[in-house]
């Protein structure tokens, strides 16, 4: 029951936050709006999934591990299947160039296709997430293995080229991916211990905006990040623009309780459109108007129909147990 539970406050902090993904996928890379948006995006995501943790009070057992890849693994390869397949239509009709077998390869080592890399890294982020927290000196250890993953994510750049070597590469960055999302999930699971540090003060509100803005400045200054790429500028700066700005924000939000049926709305289907965004941002960015502001419209308008058809006629796109009652179901006839 536990995992049922939902924060209305934290599905419309969800709903702007994947809004961010899709305007960050949209605009100019070099852009000011891109940069502030990709220096915690993110990580986050990867932190209100640790503060859901600790919400819920999860246990880390077999059985959460099943529904939670039931819940996260299966859909990214269903999405991640339907779309290539439409990106393949796409590729035919427009005539771009589509190397299949390396998004298949992609698919299958859970290096995603495009944007869907971000669920499995949460599935295992949390795995390893749940392995550190049961560490005597986790905080350390947690330091540890931040430092140790920007170590590899500046040796994944020297690997040479070559079939092999660059499945190794990815492997590799896949990696390091899970391991700065554990961290940030280590963030959001003790978010409670920042937020007492503040709670007492008449002026808490003052200091999470002071605090949002030291995080935005630092983030601008860092410059373009990415980390799909594992691109982070100075790994200092970063680390303070997304745990300031990430902290900041889930504590506002918490304050203020902010309502938006809409929002609400995107936060709780973010799964379905966080997989299946990048499509139509390369249909939109490539065939219609240079103008991003219609074209993150254009966008939105779209997932809000595919979530719909998703949740209502395709469910089993992102609902394993549809297929696995059906055939139990047939099975005890």
């Amino acid at each position: 029951m536990a995992d049922k539970i939902r924060i209305s406050w934290l599905d419309v902090l969800k709903g702007i936050c994947i809004l961010f993904v899709i305007i960050g996928h949209i605009v100019s890379k070099n852009s000011l709006i891109c940069i502030f948006i990709y220096s915690f995006h993110i990580p986050l995501f990867f932190v209100i999934s640790g503060y859901l943790l600790r919400c819920r009070n999860v246990i880390n057992n077999r059985q959460y591990t099943l529904k939670r890849a039931k819940k996260i693994l299966y859909p990214y390869y269903t999405l991640s299947l339907l779309m290539l397949l439409i990106y393949s239509i796409y590729s035919l009709v427009f005539g771009i160039e589509l190397n299949f077998v390396n998004f298949i390869v992609n698919i299958l080592i859970m290096n995603g296709f495009f944007a869907t890399w971000f669920l499995p890294c949460l599935f295992f982020s949390e795995q390893l997430f749940f392995i550190t927290n049961s560490a005597k000196h986790s905080v350390v250890l947690e330091i540890l293995i931040i430092c140790i993953a920007f170590v590899l994510s500046l040796s994944v750049k020297m690997i040479p080229a070559g079939f092999i070597n660059a499945i190794v590469a990815r492997i590799l960055t896949i990696i390091v991916r899970i391991m700065i999302g554990n961290f940030f999930i280590y963030i959001g699971y003790n978010f409670n211990n920042v937020e007492n540090l503040f709670k007492r003060s008449k002026l808490e509100t003052i200091a999470m905006v002071l605090i949002f803005i030291i995080g935005v400045v630092v983030g601008i200054v860092n410059g373009q990040v990415d980390m799909y790429f594992l691109e982070f500028g100075m790994h200092v700066y970063y680390i303070i623009s997304s745990v300031f700005c990430s902290v900041s924000l889930l504590s506002l939000f918490k304050k203020v309780d902010v309502k938006s049926s809409l929002l609400e709305y995107i936060g709780k289907n973010s799964l379905t459109i966080m997989a299946t965004h990048m499509v139509f941002v390369m249909l939109f960015n490539n065939f219609t108007t240079k103008n991003h502001f219609l074209n993150i419209i254009l966008v939105f308008i779209v997932e809000i129909i595919i979530v719909f058809i998703v949740n209502n006629y395709l469910k089993f796109l992102v609902d394993y147990s549809i297929i696995f009652n059906k055939r139990c179901g047939s099975n005890a006839k």
